[in-house]
Parts: structure tokens; C-alpha cells; sequence
């Protein structure tokens, strides 16, 4: 009858910036420290997967780094808006 609360570790699940269906971090030998993740970025589905990274934050970093580029790409493909008309 008591409440009990749980924090996620990964600090990619605990923001609200990314539109997560999956992620799991971790670390073996031959692979270093990897971040496997579905996300949805600008309404299209992605999937990335980042191995050996050279530090736990670095996973973090490389994921916010390459979800902005994704979502400079899909500015850049947006139809130029039209004039008004006369």
C-alpha cells in the first residue's frame, strides 16, 4: 500500500525531447559502450545504433547531435511557402 518510484538511468528516456519506442544502452568487450534506440525525429521512424563510445555520456551526445541533423534535414526538405496572392 505504499508508493514506489522508479528513476530510468538513461537519461534519454527521462526527457521529453525524444519520441522513444525503444532504447537500451550497454557495454561488452568487443563492442564498447553502445546505445541501440527506435525513436520517431520529425514524424519519420529511425533507428540508431551507435557501438563503442568512448564514454557513457558520449552514447547521450552522439544521439542529440545526430537527431538534430535529422531534424536541420527535414527543415531543409520543407516546400519553400508560396506568396500570398494578389
Amino acid at each position: 500500500k505504499r508508493s514506489q518510484q522508479f528513476r530510468n538511468s538513461n537519461a534519454l528516456v527521462r526527457t521529453d525531447s525524444w519520441d522513444l519506442g525503444l532504447s537500451k544502452t550497454g557495454f561488452i568487450r568487443e563492442a564498447g559502450r553502445c546505445l541501440v534506440m527506435q525513436a520517431e525525429v520529425e514524424k519519420r521512424p529511425v533507428i540508431l545504433v551507435m557501438l563503442d563510445a568512448p564514454g557513457t555520456q558520449h552514447r547521450l551526445r552522439d544521439a542529440e547531435m545526430i537527431r538534430r541533423w535529422l531534424m536541420q534535414q527535414a527543415e531543409k526538405q520543407l516546400p519553400a511557402a508560396k506568396p500570398p496572392a494578389a
